[in-house]
């Protein structure tokens, strides 16, 4: 909600659960895209203070270690302005409006990329949560030309690409490997074996541990035998990083993530056991 709150939508803060921008969309309609500026990502926002936190670890780190950034998908930050029911009719009923607001998003992620980028940001992170949401038409359509965009505009200036679409993306499988992310996050529901096949050394896949069933709520056993199957899925003849699916919950116990880094070290060491 950083980019929304600095083009001034009124971003809900609940006491125990995710932002959100309440029930009415912030965009209405082309009139109200047509009024607003690219907000500065150094203005007086949280975009300044992602850029900020940024630079703060690349002075206490020093050059050798990875810090990432992070960025939403042109699609992903589309339908959160617009909200995501009225997103979904307006790729049927105001395809023109959807390119113009995917436009925008673009421009404005871009900018928050490459500050990002300039802080400090070896890697930038793009996150896709609603592609799993639309068919391989519409996908092509609406959402990799701009993420193409916006993907080659972040490596262009030196950073390299993850790119993570929640959800059960199978059908999208086809298509990431053309959108240009040097890694690509896959959910527990994708099968890393396909994945393999599919996309083979055009990039390197990351995941796919299930971060509620496994990492939340079962044990140490289970997390090193959920990890140990990714390796054997994933990881021959590289190209591959051991992670979760996707974010982390909060209230993980720590031993199932130290379960993790140690099969990762017991197990992901080339040549493959």
């Amino acid at each position: 909600m950083r980019e929304p709150e600095a083009l001034g939508a009124p971003v809900i803060w609940p006491d125990d659960g995710v932002p959100s921008l309440g029930s009415e969309p912030f965009i209405q309609g082309p009139g109200d895209l047509q009024q607003l500026r690219l907000p500065d990502p150094l203005g007086r926002n949280r975009m300044r203070e992602q850029i900020k936190a940024l630079r703060l670890l690349r002075e206490e780190l020093g050059p050798d270690e990875v810090v990432y950034g992070w960025v939403e998908a042109p699609f992903q930050e589309a339908a959160i302005l617009r909200d995501l029911n009225h997103f979904m009719v307006d790729l049927y009923d105001r395809p023109e409006f959807v390119h113009q607001l995917l436009r925008f998003a673009t421009e404005m992620e871009l900018a928050f990329g490459l500050a990002q980028i300039e802080a400090g940001a070896r890697f930038i992170g793009v996150g896709d949560a609603v592609a799993s949401l639309v068919s391989p038409r519409f996908y092509q359509e609406y959402n990799l030309p701009y993420l193409v965009e916006l993907v080659a505009g972040l490596k262009g200036a030196g950073a390299r690409v993850k790119y993570h679409a929640c959800g059960n993306t199978a059908a999208l499988l086809p298509h990431f490997g053309d959108v240009g992310a040097d890694i690509l996050n896959l959910d527990a529901l994708i099968d890393l074996e396909e994945a393999k096949r599919l996309l083979g050394p055009r990039v390197c896949l990351k995941g796919n541990l299930d971060p509620v069933k496994v990492l939340l709520e079962g044990t140490p056993e289970e997390v090193r035998a959920a990890a140990r199957r990714c390796i054997q899925e994933g990881a021959a003849g590289g190209g591959f990083i051991l992670s979760p699916g996707c974010e982390v919950p909060r209230g993980t116990p720590p031993a199932n993530l130290v379960a993790l880094v140690a099969t990762a070290v017991e197990y992901g060491t080339y040549p493959l056991q």
